[in-house]
Protein backbone atom coordinates (compact mmCIF):
# COMPACT_ATOMS: atom_id res chain seq x y z
CA UNK A 1 0.00 0.00 0.00
CA UNK A 2 1.31 3.24 -1.02
CA UNK A 3 1.75 6.22 1.49
CA UNK A 4 -0.35 8.97 0.91
CA UNK A 5 1.74 11.98 -0.26
CA UNK A 6 1.07 15.70 0.33
CA UNK A 7 2.01 18.22 -2.43
CA UNK A 8 3.83 21.24 -0.76
CA UNK A 9 0.77 23.31 -2.36
CA UNK A 10 -1.90 21.24 -0.75
CA UNK A 11 -0.10 21.08 2.43
CA UNK A 12 -0.27 24.87 2.53
CA UNK A 13 -4.06 25.40 1.92
CA UNK A 14 -4.82 22.80 3.96
CA UNK A 15 -3.26 24.32 7.26
CA UNK A 16 -4.28 27.57 5.98
CA UNK A 17 -7.76 26.24 6.47
CA UNK A 18 -7.62 24.60 9.37
CA UNK A 19 -6.23 27.53 11.03
CA UNK A 20 -8.68 29.98 9.46
CA UNK A 21 -11.64 27.18 10.72
CA UNK A 22 -9.95 27.41 14.40
CA UNK A 23 -9.98 31.15 13.93
CA UNK A 24 -13.64 31.63 12.64
CA UNK A 25 -14.58 29.15 15.75
CA UNK A 26 -13.03 31.13 18.54
CA UNK A 27 -14.83 34.33 16.96
CA UNK A 28 -17.93 32.20 17.67
CA UNK A 29 -17.41 31.45 20.56
CA UNK A 30 -16.10 34.57 21.87
CA UNK A 31 -19.33 36.04 20.56
CA UNK A 32 -21.47 34.07 22.31
CA UNK A 33 -19.72 34.35 25.51
CA UNK A 34 -20.01 38.38 24.68
CA UNK A 35 -23.91 37.70 24.14
CA UNK A 36 -24.57 35.66 27.18
CA UNK A 37 -22.21 38.19 29.55
CA UNK A 38 -24.71 40.56 28.19
CA UNK A 39 -28.06 38.99 28.25
CA UNK A 40 -27.07 38.47 32.10
CA UNK A 41 -25.98 41.78 32.80
CA UNK A 42 -29.17 43.48 31.24
CA UNK A 43 -31.25 40.83 33.36
CA UNK A 44 -29.31 42.62 36.26
CA UNK A 45 -30.46 45.91 35.48
CA UNK A 46 -33.94 44.74 34.27
CA UNK A 47 -34.50 43.33 38.11
CA UNK A 48 -37.27 45.02 39.72
CA UNK A 49 -37.14 46.13 43.45
CA UNK A 50 -39.64 46.34 46.25
CA UNK A 51 -37.55 46.90 49.56
CA UNK A 52 -38.69 49.47 52.22
CA UNK A 53 -35.78 51.64 53.91
CA UNK A 54 -32.26 51.93 53.05
CA UNK A 55 -31.01 50.32 50.17
CA UNK A 56 -27.30 52.05 49.81
CA UNK A 57 -26.24 53.87 52.71
CA UNK A 58 -22.35 55.95 51.94
CA UNK A 59 -21.44 57.79 55.44
CA UNK A 60 -18.21 59.34 54.41
CA UNK A 61 -19.86 60.74 51.10
CA UNK A 62 -22.79 61.71 52.74
CA UNK A 63 -25.80 60.17 51.02
CA UNK A 64 -28.01 57.48 51.31
CA UNK A 65 -30.60 55.90 49.16
CA UNK A 66 -33.88 55.07 50.41
CA UNK A 67 -36.60 52.95 48.36
CA UNK A 68 -40.66 52.74 49.24
CA UNK A 69 -43.88 53.62 47.85
CA UNK A 70 -46.16 55.94 47.30
CA UNK A 71 -49.88 56.55 46.23
CA UNK A 72 -49.79 59.06 43.11
CA UNK A 73 -53.50 59.81 41.80
CA UNK A 74 -54.44 56.29 43.09
CA UNK A 75 -51.11 54.65 42.01
CA UNK A 76 -49.12 52.53 43.87
CA UNK A 77 -45.70 53.37 42.91
CA UNK A 78 -42.37 52.34 43.83
CA UNK A 79 -39.28 54.82 43.91
CA UNK A 80 -35.59 55.35 45.03
CA UNK A 81 -34.95 58.56 46.57
CA UNK A 82 -31.13 59.11 46.45
CA UNK A 83 -30.38 62.12 48.90
CA UNK A 84 -27.06 63.67 49.39
CA UNK A 85 -26.08 66.15 52.79
CA UNK A 86 -25.77 69.70 51.90
CA UNK A 87 -27.84 70.13 48.53
CA UNK A 88 -28.81 73.50 48.86
CA UNK A 89 -29.05 75.82 45.30
CA UNK A 90 -28.96 72.57 42.93
CA UNK A 91 -32.03 71.25 41.72
CA UNK A 92 -32.98 67.34 42.18
CA UNK A 93 -32.90 65.02 39.35
CA UNK A 94 -36.19 62.65 38.37
CA UNK A 95 -35.43 60.29 36.49
CA UNK A 96 -37.26 57.89 34.53
CA UNK A 97 -37.03 54.50 33.02
CA UNK A 98 -37.31 52.75 29.66
CA UNK A 99 -39.65 49.82 28.77
CA UNK A 100 -38.47 46.28 30.45
CA UNK A 101 -36.25 48.42 32.75
CA UNK A 102 -37.05 50.24 36.34
CA UNK A 103 -35.34 52.44 39.03
CA UNK A 104 -32.35 49.55 39.88
CA UNK A 105 -31.72 49.87 36.57
CA UNK A 106 -29.92 53.43 37.47
CA UNK A 107 -29.08 52.08 40.79
CA UNK A 108 -26.70 49.13 39.67
CA UNK A 109 -25.12 51.52 36.67
CA UNK A 110 -23.62 53.78 39.47
CA UNK A 111 -25.63 57.25 38.11
CA UNK A 112 -27.35 57.52 41.76
CA UNK A 113 -23.66 57.33 43.04
CA UNK A 114 -22.76 59.54 40.68
CA UNK A 115 -25.66 62.44 41.07
CA UNK A 116 -25.08 62.35 45.05
CA UNK A 117 -21.14 62.84 44.97
CA UNK A 118 -21.80 65.63 42.90
CA UNK A 119 -24.17 66.99 45.18
CA UNK A 120 -27.23 65.99 43.74
CA UNK A 121 -30.76 64.37 45.51
CA UNK A 122 -32.35 62.03 43.16
CA UNK A 123 -35.39 60.23 42.55
CA UNK A 124 -36.33 57.71 40.63
CA UNK A 125 -39.87 56.47 39.77
CA UNK A 126 -40.83 52.99 38.48
CA UNK A 127 -43.65 54.11 36.04
CA UNK A 128 -47.44 52.13 36.23
CA UNK A 129 -47.23 48.89 35.40
CA UNK A 130 -43.43 48.37 35.92
CA UNK A 131 -40.85 47.50 38.01
CA UNK A 132 -41.67 47.29 41.87
CA UNK A 133 -45.03 49.26 41.44
CA UNK A 134 -48.35 48.18 40.95
CA UNK A 135 -48.81 45.41 37.77
CA UNK A 136 -51.41 47.95 36.32
CA UNK A 137 -52.54 49.14 32.55
CA UNK A 138 -50.24 52.01 31.99
CA UNK A 139 -52.10 55.23 31.69
CA UNK A 140 -53.60 56.12 28.32
CA UNK A 141 -55.27 59.08 28.84
CA UNK A 142 -52.81 62.70 28.29
CA UNK A 143 -54.55 64.27 31.05
CA UNK A 144 -53.72 61.43 33.38
CA UNK A 145 -50.33 61.45 32.50
CA UNK A 146 -49.80 65.09 33.40
CA UNK A 147 -51.58 64.78 36.48
CA UNK A 148 -49.49 61.55 37.10
CA UNK A 149 -46.16 63.32 36.43
CA UNK A 150 -47.20 66.96 38.17
CA UNK A 151 -48.44 64.77 41.90
CA UNK A 152 -44.29 62.65 41.55
CA UNK A 153 -43.16 66.53 41.15
CA UNK A 154 -45.70 67.67 44.42
CA UNK A 155 -45.32 64.82 46.42
CA UNK A 156 -41.35 64.76 46.73
CA UNK A 157 -41.04 68.11 47.28
CA UNK A 158 -39.45 69.48 43.87
CA UNK A 159 -38.98 73.29 44.26
CA UNK A 160 -36.56 73.13 41.41
CA UNK A 161 -35.33 70.09 39.46
CA UNK A 162 -34.49 68.44 36.28
CA UNK A 163 -35.79 65.57 34.30
CA UNK A 164 -34.39 62.92 32.53
CA UNK A 165 -36.33 61.21 30.21
CA UNK A 166 -35.33 57.68 28.08
CA UNK A 167 -36.98 55.76 25.66
CA UNK A 168 -40.95 54.77 27.07
CA UNK A 169 -41.12 57.53 29.79
CA UNK A 170 -41.17 59.73 26.69
CA UNK A 171 -45.05 58.66 26.85
CA UNK A 172 -45.66 60.47 29.80
CA UNK A 173 -42.87 63.41 30.41
CA UNK A 174 -43.18 65.07 27.21
CA UNK A 175 -47.33 65.63 27.68
CA UNK A 176 -46.16 66.80 30.89
CA UNK A 177 -43.52 69.19 29.24
CA UNK A 178 -46.30 70.86 27.02
CA UNK A 179 -48.38 71.13 29.48
CA UNK A 180 -46.29 73.81 32.18
CA UNK A 181 -47.56 77.53 31.92
CA UNK A 182 -44.60 79.10 32.79
CA UNK A 183 -47.03 82.15 33.24
CA UNK A 184 -48.26 80.51 36.19
CA UNK A 185 -46.10 79.98 39.55
CA UNK A 186 -46.51 77.02 40.96
CA UNK A 187 -43.52 76.47 43.22
CA UNK A 188 -42.11 74.21 40.73
CA UNK A 189 -39.80 75.09 38.38
CA UNK A 190 -38.46 72.89 35.83
CA UNK A 191 -34.77 73.91 35.49
CA UNK A 192 -33.67 71.13 32.72
CA UNK A 193 -33.88 68.56 30.40
CA UNK A 194 -32.48 65.67 29.51
CA UNK A 195 -33.72 63.47 27.00
CA UNK A 196 -32.71 59.84 25.56
CA UNK A 197 -34.45 58.87 22.87
CA UNK A 198 -38.11 59.76 24.37
CA UNK A 199 -41.04 58.11 23.11
CA UNK A 200 -44.09 59.90 21.67
CA UNK A 201 -41.30 63.24 20.19
CA UNK A 202 -43.10 62.66 16.24
CA UNK A 203 -46.45 63.95 18.33
CA UNK A 204 -45.34 67.57 18.61
CA UNK A 205 -44.46 69.71 15.58
CA UNK A 206 -40.95 71.56 15.26
CA UNK A 207 -42.73 75.04 16.18
CA UNK A 208 -43.84 73.56 19.85
CA UNK A 209 -40.52 72.58 20.53
CA UNK A 210 -39.46 75.68 19.72
CA UNK A 211 -41.69 77.52 22.28
CA UNK A 212 -40.04 75.74 25.04
CA UNK A 213 -37.55 77.86 27.19
CA UNK A 214 -35.81 74.86 29.21
CA UNK A 215 -32.10 74.18 29.26
CA UNK A 216 -31.83 70.69 27.26
CA UNK A 217 -29.44 68.02 26.56
CA UNK A 218 -30.17 65.53 24.12
CA UNK A 219 -28.89 61.99 24.22
CA UNK A 220 -28.83 59.44 21.19
CA UNK A 221 -26.51 55.94 20.28
CA UNK A 222 -24.43 55.73 17.22
CA UNK A 223 -26.79 52.48 16.08
CA UNK A 224 -30.25 54.16 17.07
CA UNK A 225 -31.87 55.55 14.05
CA UNK A 226 -34.96 56.60 15.42
CA UNK A 227 -33.18 58.71 18.32
CA UNK A 228 -31.69 60.20 15.67
CA UNK A 229 -34.46 61.22 13.60
CA UNK A 230 -35.90 62.45 16.68
CA UNK A 231 -32.97 64.38 17.72
CA UNK A 232 -33.06 66.69 14.92
CA UNK A 233 -36.92 67.70 16.56
CA UNK A 234 -35.55 67.93 19.84
CA UNK A 235 -32.49 70.40 18.90
CA UNK A 236 -35.25 73.07 17.75
CA UNK A 237 -35.48 73.56 21.53
CA UNK A 238 -33.88 77.12 21.82
CA UNK A 239 -29.79 76.62 23.10
CA UNK A 240 -30.13 72.81 23.04
CA UNK A 241 -27.51 70.29 23.43
CA UNK A 242 -26.67 67.46 21.38
CA UNK A 243 -24.48 64.58 22.15
CA UNK A 244 -24.28 60.86 20.42
CA UNK A 245 -22.73 58.34 22.06
CA UNK A 246 -20.64 56.69 20.15
CA UNK A 247 -21.35 52.61 19.58
CA UNK A 248 -24.30 53.13 21.65
CA UNK A 249 -27.93 51.78 20.67
CA UNK A 250 -31.38 53.21 22.08
CA UNK A 251 -30.07 52.37 25.94
CA UNK A 252 -26.65 53.96 24.88
CA UNK A 253 -26.32 54.80 28.85
CA UNK A 254 -26.10 51.41 29.30
CA UNK A 255 -23.44 50.71 26.10
CA UNK A 256 -21.57 53.74 26.92
CA UNK A 257 -21.97 54.53 30.72
CA UNK A 258 -19.03 56.19 31.91
CA UNK A 259 -19.36 58.30 28.62
CA UNK A 260 -23.13 59.03 29.20
CA UNK A 261 -22.79 59.71 32.83
CA UNK A 262 -19.32 62.04 32.74
CA UNK A 263 -21.92 64.31 30.27
CA UNK A 264 -24.74 64.21 32.12
CA UNK A 265 -23.14 65.39 35.07
CA UNK A 266 -21.13 68.31 33.26
CA UNK A 267 -24.35 69.96 31.89
CA UNK A 268 -25.89 69.56 35.42
CA UNK A 269 -23.11 71.61 36.47
CA UNK A 270 -23.38 73.94 34.09
CA UNK A 271 -27.72 74.84 34.53
CA UNK A 272 -27.61 78.00 36.47
CA UNK A 273 -27.51 77.62 40.08
CA UNK A 274 -30.99 78.51 41.89
CA UNK A 275 -32.60 77.97 46.04
CA UNK A 276 -34.12 74.84 46.00
CA UNK A 277 -37.69 75.10 48.26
Amino acid sequence: MRPVQFKPKTLIYFITFFFTGLGLLHEILKQKGIEKIKELYMKKLSLSLHKIGVIEENKPEGYVVVGGFVHVNQKKTYYLDSQVKGQSSLPTILIFHDSGLSSNTWLKLGLLHELNVNGYRAVVIDLPGHGGSDKTEIIQDQDEKVAYINSIVERFGMGNYVLVVPGFSGQYVMPFIFSQDPEIDTGHNLSGLITISPETVSNYTEKEFKSLSVPTLIFYGEYDSNGEVDSRTLRKIPGAEVKMIYEGSRNCYIDQPAEFTTTLISFLNSLPAVQSA
